[in-house]
């Protein structure tokens, strides 16, 4: 797979582009890497279908 975007940032959102075109319908997998506040370390991970 390729990494379509990536940010440590939690007010910054993915705009459905890679490398500033347009994303193509498709699913997209997230992973999300976390720590909670008792500094644990977790992860989440999904899917998106983006439909254009």
């Amino acid at each position: 797979g390729q990494i379509v975007f990536q940010t440590n940032d939690l007010d910054e959102k993915w705009d459905g582009t890679i490398d500033g075109e347009p994303a193509p319908t498709g699913t997209y997998h997230y992973f999300l890497e976390a720590y909670g506040k008792d500094q644990k370390k977790f992860f989440i991970e999904g899917k998106v279908k983006l439909i254009r």
